[in-house]
């Protein structure tokens, strides 16, 4: 409590005059209770405090960075501080909750502070979000010299919401211009029809808009709230559209900030009537709560008011014959494709664009009118692959040459010819045997035999094949090849790294393989000492054997990487040393580090190779592309005192094959979280007949788990588009769209029909020939229907996987996450864990806000697998979350097939568990409680039962939360069982 009869700087008294009309009752009443007089008086001892309030400033905002928000500060003084002393820190701390923090913990959010050199007094500023102001609050001051002063003070009531002066949203109607970017319903996406369009000013650039609501003030309604900002929400009924995550459903709004200055933003949503003279309410949320609030006097709308139609870009589908001459030599690179395409027009051909189905792309262009649209790379997308045309003047005839990008037998091939006059030509064929390694140069083939104490760098780039005799070849530095070489070992080779103790040089590879056509084969890498690695970065990082990035004048394509053989460990940890890298750690509640390994292979800038027969203790192994096959390796745990996150790794990938791998712990080991993690997209992979245990969360584990639990794991949560198409030509080989919601369109991206009667039927784009424009691979069909658009996993196969995780109540055997399309799960077997099976459609995290929409998962065909001994069985969900995930409805999202599964409890799984417990436990369920609309997923489902002993006649193996089952939509608790035939 404040006392009586202290002194008040005149500074603290004018500042009380001045703002006593602002601020109002609480300042008067601090005043009166400080009973202010002019003459000095002896001060209690210890430093007093005295709430302000909110008084103009901005300094902080709800967040552990100390930045402003555009909302007012709460603005505390502290009076009768020992001048000769600094302040160090300071923590504020409400009764009840909260905690703020300057100079203190970094997870808190921020306190300003502002103190003259020598005074007695200082100025604190906090923001104190949407938390209850009208309490107890303790502020704890540390000292330059140790000492801790306590000060205590009762709070007053604030506006989380009170804006700084020209920081108050503003609106500007524009009407219906043209724009077109949600529709009717809570689905996200234009619907053909034009939107109203409003300019908003003012907002806070530093801050996320976490939601906006548009309300109609219309008197034939009932009114509206008038509530002030920040206190409870609006009745649902009063909303009409909303942008955010729209938990109540009503129709979509979308708010797109301005790039080039975020205080400024478009919102778009969809007129149900003519609002001409109608007050619309604008209520904004900003993260983590806090908001803003203007009204705008609405305009006529036409809520059918068509978009205006696009120009329809048609092209001629022609049947030319083709010859494929394969690998024919006549090429300018090695391994070239040869092909020939008869009976042409004639006339100049400017451009030419050759595709496969699978996201194959060859471009030629002769810098003449019409140009070749070709998407910009990004990420770690790559550019076209070179296509080389030779024709004659007059001919009919073309050759085109390009390199392998897969076997392209029985793929279908989608060739565009653009001419300097007249429509484009599209024409299509099967495509032929081609051998996908047979690319750039070959070993050189001279030959050396090494022997122990020969320097190998020396001999790996001056030889083009060298052979390893029995010994040890110790090495100081990396080895690195700079040309194509294979390196062969006869048993008994090893090759040690070591660093001296007082070599701080940071490796980033052991072996830099510099070129493709490199194979090592049959010896053992291992390390004398520990080493000194680069910081992990996901592309560049440290790795036992790394691949490096292509430059001008070294543009190899890296391609047929070769590990065959051999017997490979990563580097021991120095004793009781720090990780080099301490953001790739794990925090330890005893304030230690789990270090993690360094990859064994890094692979991504190599497009394709062999990995095989292998020994591995280490990190993980890292590729892209395709395609690879990494089969029949012995994978044995990683370096002891440390861990990594996977055993197997792929990105963008395209025909890669895993097989036949066994993964298992002998002896000391760290910790390895996962076997196998492929991320945004790939491409008739195949994951067959893997053997999988020791890995991955147990529950006798130490060392806490990195948000990690998942034994094998797909991902991708992208989208390009979703919506009504802006056009579908005629024979449905052309689509267009209104706008890019995301990143751009590339061949071989899927398009997903969501809703009407082809509803989670999904197509391949052939070739982007436009932003916007798309040919498809095969024709959609006639309707009119939305769409998604987006970049995945396409015809996986997962068959015949053993993942035993007995001993784990937390870990997720098999996960498919996001954009998948005819992932094929046939005949696994998965023994315990929390999850045997998670296959979701998950929510998105890109356009927009995450959890915009979800990433389709459709045509999953879940076939004989065994599930044993999960504790929670399994999921299969369209997944929402309220607090996270934006509602929808009327599309569809996932479909799958369950056939002849088996659930699986054994007497031992059962042993301790109360009966209660055990007729919840372990069958696989199909929807998400949280959905509002069962026919988001369509699921068809035979034959699928429990073997155990412990049988519940009302438990099945299959529980339907919220689907539509075999045709009929099936919504939990209306259901105790899956009703399906048996």
């Amino acid at each position: 409590m404040i006392r009586n009869n202290i002194a008040v700087p005149a500074w603290l008294r004018a500042l009380m005059c001045k703002q006593a009309v602002r601020i109002g009752l609480p300042l008067l009443l601090t005043m009166a209770a400080l009973h202010v007089t002019a003459d000095p008086v002896v001060s209690v001892a210890g430093p007093k405090g005295v709430w302000v309030g909110q008084d103009g400033h901005d300094f902080t905002s709800p967040a552990p960075v100390l930045q402003s928000n555009d909302v007012q500060d709460v603005h505390l003084v502290v009076m009768g501080l020992p001048t000769e002393r600094r302040i160090v820190t300071a923590k504020l701390i409400g009764y009840g909750g909260g905690e703020w923090n300057y100079n203190g913990s970094q997870g808190s959010w921020k306190i300003k502070m502002d103190r003259d050199t020598g005074s007695a007094n200082a100025d604190f500023y906090f923001d104190p979000g949407t938390f209850d102001t009208l309490r107890q609050w303790n502020l704890d001051i540390t000292f330059d010299n140790g000492e801790k002063t306590n000060v205590s003070f009762a709070g007053a009531h604030t506006d989380p919401n009170r804006r700084m002066p020209n920081a108050s949203l503003k609106a500007v109607w524009l009407g219906q211009d043209g724009a077109d970017r949600t529709g009717r319903g809570p689905a996200v996406g234009p619907d053909g029809h034009q939107d109203i369009h409003i300019r908003l000013s003012h907002l806070s650039p530093k801050v996320a808009i976490e939601s906006l609501e548009v309300s109609v003030r219309d008197s034939q309604r009932g009114g509206m709230s008038h509530a002030v900002i920040g206190s409870s929400k609006l009745p649902p009924h009063d909303v009409e559209w909303s942008y955010g995550l729209n938990r109540s459903g009503v129709w979509n709004a979308e708010v797109i900030r301005h790039a080039d200055d975020p205080s400024q933003a478009d919102l778009y949503f969809s007129p149900d009537r003519d609002l001409i003279g109608k007050s619309l309410q604008l209520r904004l949320t900003y993260v983590p709560g806090q908001g803003d609030m203007t009204t705008v006097v609405a305009g006529h709308t036409d809520p059918l008011l068509p978009v205006p139609m696009p120009m329809i870009l048609e092209v001629t589908h022609a049947r030319l014959p083709v010859i494929w001459k394969a690998q024919d030599g006549e090429g300018s690179h090695r391994g070239d494709i040869h092909v020939r395409i008869e009976g042409l027009s004639g006339g100049k051909l400017t451009a030419v664009a050759l595709s496969d189905s699978v996201g194959g792309i060859w471009t030629y262009t002769s810098g003449v009118a019409p140009p070749l649209y070709v998407p910009p790379a990004g990420e770690e997308i790559q550019p076209p692959l070179p296509l080389d045309l030779r024709t004659a003047r007059g001919s009919h005839t073309a050759d085109l040459f390009f390199p392998p990008f897969r076997n392209e037998a029985s793929t279908r091939m989608t060739l565009r010819l653009i001419y300097a006059e007249g429509p484009s030509v599209v024409t299509q064929f099967a495509g032929g045997e081609c051998d996908p390694y047979l690319r750039g140069i070959a070993p050189d083939s001279s030959r050396v035999v090494a022997h122990p104490g020969e320097d190998l760098n020396v001999l790996a780039n001056r030889y083009g094949m060298v052979r390893l005799s029995p010994g040890t070849y110790r090495l100081n530095r990396a080895l690195e090849l700079n040309h194509s070489v294979t390196i062969s070992g006869e048993p008994g080779a090893i090759v040690a790294f070591s660093q001296s103790p007082g070599d701080r040089n940071l490796w980033q590879t052991a072996v830099k393989i510099g070129c493709g056509n490199t194979t090592l084969e049959g010896f053992a890498i291992r390390f004398a000492t520990p080493i000194h690695w680069q910081a992990e970065d996901y592309i560049n990082g440290a790795a036992v054997l790394g691949t490096v990035k292509q430059t001008p004048g070294h543009e190899d394509p890296g391609c047929n990487i070769v590990v065959a053989n051999m017997d490979i460990e990563s580097s021991p940890l120095a004793p009781g040393a720090p990780p080099d890298d301490p953001a790739w750690a794990i925090p330890l509640a005893n304030g230690g580090k789990v270090p993690s390994t360094p990859r064994l292979m890094r692979f991504l800038w190599a497009t394709s190779g062999k990995i095989t027969n292998n020994i591995l203790r280490g990190g993980t192994c890292d590729v892209m592309q395709g395609p690879w096959v990494i089969a029949n390796n012995d994978y044995r745990g990683t370096t002891p005192g440390a861990f990594t996150y996977d055993v197997f790794a792929a990105h963008y990938c395209h025909d890669v094959s895993v097989l036949h791998n066994r993964i298992h712990v002998v002896g000391a080991s760290g910790k390895t979280w996962r076997f196998l993690t492929m991320t945004q997209a790939g491409d008739h992979d195949i994951i067959q007949d893997n053997d999988v245990q020791d890995i991955g969360i147990h529950d006798t584990d130490t060392v806490p788990n990195p948000n990690a639990p998942e034994i094998l794991l797909t991902e991708a949560y992208r989208l390009h588009f979703e919506g009504i198409p802006a056009f579908l030509s005629s024979h449905g080989m052309v689509i267009g769209i209104p706008a890019l919601q995301g990143s751009p369109v590339r061949a071989g991206n899927v398009v997903s029909i969501l809703n009407g009667p082809q509803a989670g039927k999904y197509f391949r784009i052939a070739q982007a020939i436009a932003p916007t424009i798309f040919l498809m691979d095969t024709p959609l069909p006639a309707g009119h229907y939305d769409v998604s658009i987006a970049t995945g996993f396409v015809e996986e196969d997962y068959e015949r996987n053993t993942i035993d995780m007995r001993g784990s109540s937390a870990s997720a055997d098999f996960v498919l996450a996001g954009n998948q399309y005819g992932p094929r799960i046939i005949g696994n077997h998965m023994l315990g864990g929390n999850d045997s099976l998670i296959l979701s459609a998950t929510p998105t995290e890109s356009p927009n806000i995450w959890g915009w929409s979800h990433a389709p998962l459709l045509g999953a065909v879940v076939e004989d697998n065994t599930f044993e001994d999960a504790v929670r069985g399994g999921t299969l969900h369209v997944e929402h979350n309220p607090r996270y995930i934006k509602s929808n409805s009327d599309r569809v999202y996932m479909t799958a097939e369950l056939r002849n599964n088996k659930v699986r409890w054994s007497d031992d799984f059962f042993a301790g568990r109360i009966e209660k417990t055990a007729r919840d436990t372990g069958y696989i369920k199909l929807g998400d409680p949280n959905g509002m609309d069962p026919s988001e997923f369509l699921a068809q489902v035979f034959d699928n039962q429990i073997l155990s002993s412990r049988i519940y006649p009302d438990v099945k193996a299959l529980k339907v939360i919220s689907a539509r089952v075999n045709g009929k939509d099936v919504v939990a608790p209306s259901i105790k069982s899956e009703s399906t035939p048996h």
